[in-house]
């Protein structure tokens, strides 16, 4: 598990993080981001856009 914030993580039984990146969420997301397109074809990207995409539209539905 990749914990990213701006604070550190609270560490118990129910969450234990691998990796902690604290500090500015969307540079960090943005260097991740350059990152795994720099060692993988342009898939990567594409696969990004359409996770957001989905994400957008499950935030978006409205609830039941």
């Amino acid at each position: 598990m990749i914990h990213i914030d701006v604070l550190s993580a609270d560490i118990d039984n129910d969450y234990r993080r691998q990796v902690e990146l604290v500090g500015n969420i969307g540079a960090t997301l943005k260097e991740l981001i350059d990152r795994v397109n720099a060692g993988r074809p342009a898939r990567g990207a594409e696969l990004l856009r359409e996770v957001r995409i989905e994400r957008t539209a499950f935030v978006e539905k409205p609830p039941l």
